[in-house]
């Protein structure tokens, strides 16, 4: 039986490795973390995710978001994260397909920011206020929804179209008046994302 010292010792381990940007040694307690799941708290899962996100480890990504998702285990942390790497690897369906079974998106306190009625980015401008993870996840499922209905009957959405969408949804956002804290996360993942050297 497992007690909850081991979040104690895990998430430890976790913050140790993160403050030393050692995002390889986070990627290789993915098995110690899956196996912990049931006493973890959202941030080694949270850590681990972010830790294959920057690595540029898409695959990584989606693995440990759908593991995650078996397990019932969400964060708004986790959906941003989960949204980058299937937004790096063009798969729409897939992102689609957890946005429409995530517990956290089908409360009805936070589907208005995202169904089409009150879909806009700057209803969540004043969330943006207040928490940084929970209006980057939903900047994301908005972004995805659009590209989702654009390309019904089309097959042609391909990484440069994406990178295209993004900087442009970067662009609106600091129109509409962001904060610096989310256009600094969107654009550094939009490096990470496409390999971009410049910004």
């Amino acid at each position: 039986m497992k007690f909850p010292k081991e979040r104690v010792v895990i998430n430890t381990r976790v913050k140790e490795y993160l403050n030393n940007n050692k995002y390889y040694e986070v990627i290789k307690m993915k098995d110690e973390i899956f196996s912990s799941l049931d006493v973890l708290d959202d941030y080694a899962v949270d850590a681990l995710i972010k830790s294959a996100f920057i690595v540029g480890d898409f695959d990584m990504v989606g693995l440990i978001f759908s593991e995650c998702f078996k397990h019932r285990k969400e964060s708004f942390a986790l959906l941003y994260y989960g949204m980058l790497g299937f937004l790096a690897n063009v798969d729409i369906y897939q992102a689609v397909s957890y946005i429409k079974k995530s517990e956290i998106l089908n409360q009805a306190s936070i589907k208005e920011y995202f169904e089409k009625d009150g879909a806009n980015y700057s209803n969540i401008l004043y969330l943006s206020r207040i928490d940084t993870y929970g209006p980057l996840a939903l900047i994301l499922v908005n972004f995805i929804d659009g590209i989702a209905r654009e390309i019904v009957g089309n097959d042609d959405i391909d990484r440069e179209y994406i990178l295209f969408r993004f900087f442009d949804l970067i662009n609106m956002l600091y129109e509409i008046g962001y904060p610096d804290e989310i256009i600094t996360k969107l654009s550094g993942a939009l490096k990470v994302m496409f390999n971009l050297e410049i910004w």
